[in-house]
């Protein structure tokens, strides 16, 4: 059987009705998961919702009839959302230009970047920093994994990109709403995320700031040029990533990295 595109898998069921109403947003660091989460927590006031990453076992325990929870690594528990209790789950997954990822930086790892094809930085704020978390390639089986699951038994994932949150946020918004059926108090853009970022979440997004079109293809920058080739030369299958999330390299990119043309078939 051909393996099916995240996009492709992410249409292929609706959701089904339960009682109460669990949002949980997860996919790759570094992909707007936190800013997803802060848009909703700004515009849904009657859905409970936590004010740092938690794990989505323990926020599904939480008695509150209607709730937000954000982790982008439950992914990796997948048996942990067949297990979820009575409310109707609905499972946002964030995704990104994995180039764009793969150049972010955080203020808790200065001297490196932080997400690699094959580790990500596990940076809690009271001891340093550590390599110690899958990286990009075995996150985005993860999200693959996980979302086959969910479509397999009728629950339809939604697809969140990072790129037409910033550009198109209240597009996004009205999308998301028909999918939880929900109706928002405000919209997206009217959300001052430099007021009303927790400060737990603050760390994730290094710091509260507006919406920044800037921030949509950072990879691009002359600084980045060696990093973004030796993470594509290292690891091919990176390729295949891009591909199956619906991003793609133009030649003319390819010879300003310095990659073979042929390498990303």
């Amino acid at each position: 059987m051909a393996r099916l595109t995240l996009a492709r898998q992410i249409r292929l069921s609706e959701v089904t009705a339960s009682v109460g109403h669990h949002i949980a947003i997860c996919g790759h660091p570094r992909s707007g998961s936190t800013l997803l989460h802060q848009l909703l927590v700004a515009c849904l006031p009657s859905y409970g919702h936590f004010d740092r990453e938690v794990p989505f076992a323990r926020a599904s325990a939480v008695s509150h009839d209607r709730l937000i929870s954000k982790r982008p690594l439950d992914v990796h528990q997948p048996q942990d959302f067949l297990e979820a209790g009575p409310r109707r789950l609905s499972v946002l997954i964030t995704v990104r230009d994995p180039r764009a990822m793969l150049v972010s930086r955080h203020a808790r790892v200065p001297d490196d970047y932080f997400y690699h094809a094959d580790f990500l930085y596990f940076a809690p704020p009271e001891r340093s920093a550590e390599p110690s978390l899958p990286g990009l390639i075995d996150v985005h089986e993860a999200c693959m994994r996980l979302s086959a699951m969910l479509v397999e038994r009728g629950s339809r994932p939604f697809l969140v990109r990072y790129e037409a949150l910033l550009e198109q946020p209240d597009v996004v918004q009205a999308a998301l709403g028909r999918y939880l059926d929900v109706t928002f108090s405000r919209s997206f853009s009217a959300v001052d995320l430099e007021e009303e970022t927790a400060a737990g979440m603050s760390d994730a997004l290094n710091g509260a700031r507006p919406l920044d079109l800037s921030r949509l293809a950072p990879w691009r920058a002359p600084e980045h040029r060696t990093r973004v080739s030796e993470q594509f030369q290292r690891f091919p299958e990176l390729f295949e990533v891009m591909e199956e999330l619906g991003y793609e390299w133009s030649d003319e990119d390819l010879s300003l990295f310095g990659l073979e043309p042929a390498a990303a078939l």
